[in-house]
């Protein structure tokens, strides 16, 4: 993910297909090094219940990796989710004032465990 030559070159072309057709199974979103900017969010989707979604750094570096927000509003918002994993990834909010419904990581009703 990421790139010129990726199967999806934006996280967010690569959540909406997630977000729009769900998982059959286990899906591993390799991330191109890159600073990524906006507000991503994803939500409960077809196979969150059942299957693994990993997104983490091609190179397994944390620093290579790095989701913005662009200077306002949450980097990124899960709701509803269950088998989300983020690996080696790392989130910055922009140097806009915090409020208090802005998040760098938001995870709203998540749950990894029966």
């Amino acid at each position: 993910m990421g790139g010129a030559f990726a199967t999806f070159p934006s996280l967010q072309q690569a959540l909406d297909r997630i977000n729009c057709g769900g998982i059959s199974g286990n899906v591993i979103l390799s991330i191109n090094p890159g600073t990524y900017s906006g507000n991503f969010s994803l939500t409960a989707f077809p196979g969150s219940q059942t299957h693994q979604l990993t997104l983490t750094s091609s190179t397994q570096k944390t620093e290579d990796v790095v989701f913005n927000n662009g200077g306002t509003g949450s980097v990124f918002t899960a709701t509803d989710l269950k088998n989300l994993y983020l690996d080696h990834l790392s989130f910055q909010k922009g140097n806009t004032p915090s409020v208090l419904t802005e998040y760098t990581l938001f995870l709203h009703r998540y749950r990894d465990w029966e």
